[in-house]
């Protein structure tokens, strides 16, 4: 190790031969294999910038002295000499350096540095890490040791119902995000997690840190059935896994406004009609509303015999060519709609009663009336609409 210990010289204390502080390595090392060095101090050999030869009985060679000549070493008496440790940046020596250096090292493997996250406890990480390589205390293991176990399975029910615990939470979790959990292999199954395509960041959190829950709680359970008698239950271990992912979730995105405010469509109204058909008579209703949702007017229309899909399309184009003189000044904005229509450029969506229920009130309504209704004011509705 002493080859990665260089000296920064200042007083000159360091020994001439043996230690290494010239960058060109350890002085002995240039001379001829019989030589014998003596113990001398740089600041014996060299005084300020002029170097002492005389001092020793044996000269060093040609080659070493212009080599040093070159250098141009300066002493300075009021500072010590330092060692520096070079495996570390700081020239600090550390026992995490030392062993980087000494320990036999393998090619980097993307598994394992997935499989540790540092948003999950290590002692999760570290299970999977156990369970990948072979080395729970599994029955199995324990038995290979010499020690007999009473068989028993710990992922199933008491009563030893055909469930297996352990296939069940995994489905439970992977058929949603259709990922298949088709191997019997830990590894593969956690290989197939880590390359599902997430469309965002919180969906991909979720998704590279659930393996290692599942696989910790999965263990609990078992570790309490052995020793504790606990019963496993698939609905405990799911409330505990889901609980786990809400926790760390919200306090790695806490600051991510899940809730939103709807952009306002510009110069937009929008119509939602309803055909009714009770009794072989028809009728229809509406209501328009501006973009900010606020009411403009409603309608309810009487219509002759006929079919429910008949009367819906008599109330929408009843909506749409309605000529009316309007309070408020939305004239140019309906003759747009009007145009857009006519070019083909307009949306219909079907909306079902129970989130249209004013204008289903509307079509009921117009079965009780002889005429069309039109209301202008929001206060003039039934209050049953």
């Amino acid at each position: 190790m002493e080859s990665h210990i260089e000296w920064k010289i200042d007083k000159g204390e360091v020994s001439f031969w043996y230690d290494k502080w010239c960058s060109w390595g350890h002085i002995y090392k240039h001379m001829p294999v019989d030589f014998t060095p003596p113990d001398i101090n740089l600041r014996e050999v060299l005084n300020r910038r002029t170097w002492n030869w005389d001092i020793f009985t044996s000269q060093p060679t040609n080659e070493i002295k212009d080599k040093l000549y070159s250098i141009g070493v300066t002493l300075d008496k009021n500072k010590k000499d330092r060692a520096i440790w070079k495996l570390s940046n700081s020239g600090q020596f550390s026992s995490a350096s030392t062993w980087d250096n000494l320990r036999q090292k393998k090619e980097v493997n993307n598994f394992y540095g997935k499989l540790r996250r540092k948003e999950i406890p290590f002692k999760m990480a570290f299970l999977v890490w156990r369970a990948v390589n072979n080395k729970l205390s599994t029955d199995d293991r324990v038995a290979r040791m010499g020690i007999t176990l009473e068989p028993k399975c710990y992922s199933c029910t008491t009563s030893h119902a055909r469930i297996d615990l352990e296939d069940s939470i995994w489905r439970h979790f992977a058929g949603p995000l259709g990922i298949g959990i088709n191997e019997n292999n830990l590894k593969m199954i956690l290989l197939r997690w880590w390359n599902y395509k997430s469309i965002n960041p919180i969906s991909d959190f979720i998704v590279k840190i659930l393996p290692q829950v599942i696989c910790w709680e999965l263990g609990k359970s078992r570790c309490c059935n052995k020793f504790e008698g606990t019963s496993p239950s698939r609905y405990r271990t799911n409330s505990n896994i889901v609980n786990f992912i809400l926790q760390v979730t919200q306090k790695q995105f806490n600051k991510i406004n899940i809730g939103g405010t709807w952009r306002s469509m510009c110069k937009a109204i929008k119509l939602n009609s309803d055909g009714s058909c009770s009794n072989g008579q028809s009728g229809g209703g509406g209501i328009i509303r501006d973009q900010e949702g606020d009411f403009i007017f409603a309608y309810s229309i009487p219509l002759d015999n006929g079919m429910s899909n008949t009367a819906e399309a008599k109330a929408l184009l009843y909506g749409l060519q309605l000529e009316w003189t309007p309070p408020w000044k939305i004239s140019n904005q309906v003759q747009e709609i009007q145009k857009m229509i006519e070019d083909h450029k307009f949306s219909i969506v079907h909306c079902f009663r129970e989130a249209n229920k004013p204008t289903d009130a509307l079509a009921s309504l117009s079965h009780r009336i002889e005429e069309i209704k039109v209301f202008t004011l929001f206060s003039n509705l039934p209050s049953n609409i």
